[in-house]
């Protein structure tokens, strides 16, 4: 029966919090990519008499009142799990976050109303294909996985928002349930720093997105069916591979075929 499943397609109330309350991520509205026409201006974050210049925007989440941190992010279903823009202009670092964590240390960032005036947009890193193969040039080779930023509306002028992987370029197999890439941009006026997003590749041995961009998988459980559910959500691949056992597609939640779901 497992197996059955396996090669088929894939398919708590939480404690008060120190955290915010963060507005979902949801996508409702048709996608674009994040880089498209700027349209109408956003909310500002930040302060508008603060004009130095960003040097740097990434995403680090919490899963409950844990720190914030890059990630890559697992949870289980019924944890809250929030996204934070974190934004840098020279050695100052600002975020809603109450606690990040950089490297082995546990810092308290600048709050995000004292960065430098910017306008924030949040997307989804989402694969546009739900089945590929590594064979489909006749022989093997890593294929790449094509990616497109899908723009989150709901959540642009948000300092942070609720992690939601639910994917919109692809069937919802996961309902809730699998793993999302996300990516943050900030604008001040014609100047945009961007965190990694699709055009991040991890390179050799590979068809997917560097580590740089911003994983989160949430699960069903800890249990062997549980932790699969983390790969609803990415494309299965056909001769899904990698360089080594533990730098397999698969563990990098990039995408995976049958036989792998019997030693992930």
């Amino acid at each position: 029966m497992l197996v059955l499943a396996a090669c088929g397609e894939s398919q708590a109330t939480p404690a008060p919090s120190a955290h915010p309350a963060a507005p979902p991520a949801t996508s409702h509205a048709a996608p674009r990519r994040a880089a498209a026409d700027p349209g109408p201006a956003r909310p500002l974050v930040g302060d508008p008499a603060h004009t130095a210049a960003l040097t740097r925007v990434w995403i680090a989440t919490a899963v409950d009142d844990g720190p914030a941190e890059a990630g890559p992010i697992r949870a289980r279903a019924g944890q809250r799990v929030t996204l934070f823009a974190v934004l840098e202009a020279g050695a100052a670092t600002y975020s809603d976050a109450p606690r990040l964590r950089r490297g082995r240390a546990i810092v308290s960032p600048r709050p995000l109303a004292a960065a430098p005036g910017a306008e924030l947009r949040w997307a989804k890193v989402e694969p546009e294909a739900a089945n590929l193969s590594n064979t489909t040039s006749g022989s093997f080779r890593f294929e790449a996985i094509p990616y497109r930023a899908v723009d989150l509306p709901a959540a642009a002028g948000h300092g942070h928002v609720a992690a939601d992987v639910h994917p919109t370029l692809t069937p919802d197999h996961g309902h809730g349930l699998g793993t999302m890439r996300f990516q943050l941009e900030a604008r001040q006026g014609e100047r945009v720093v961007r965190s990694p997003g699709a055009d991040s590749r991890r390179g050799r041995g590979a068809g997917g997105l560097s580590a740089d961009v911003h994983r989160v998988s949430i699960r069903r459980d800890d249990t062997f069916l549980g932790y699969l559910t983390e790969m609803y959500g990415q494309p299965y691949i056909w001769a899904s591979a990698g360089t080594s056992p533990n730098n397999h597609q698969s563990e990098h939640l990039e995408g995976s075929d049958c036989a792998d779901l019997m030693v992930y």
